[in-house]
């Protein structure tokens, strides 16, 4: 009786033993799979984010003319009739 129950314990023992050889390669798997996962969800968020900032910049655009007239004067744009100076530094 007691040989029979190593046998058994025996054939249970090399069973988990050979589970896990086979199926840990796919939980390796698994884990590299669910760290990509929450990357991709992390980029996401971030592209989410920018499309948001985006929206922003451009309603502003087309609704504020005073910021229209900002991004211009800052691309060196002029009005109509506008005089632009440059002062020139001396050199030493």
């Amino acid at each position: 009786m007691f040989l029979q129950g190593n046998k058994i314990l025996f054939k249970i023992a090399l069973f988990v033993v050979a589970g896990a050889i086979f199926l840990y390669p796919g939980y390796r798997r698994l884990r590299t799979f669910g760290q990509r996962l929450e990357q991709l969800k992390e980029d996401v968020r971030v592209l989410e984010e920018k499309n948001r900032e985006l929206k922003v910049e451009i309603e502003a655009l087309e609704r504020d003319s005073f910021y229209l007239e900002k991004l211009a004067r800052e691309m060196g744009l002029v009005k109509d009739g506008e005089v632009v100076y440059k002062i020139r530094e001396e050199e030493n």
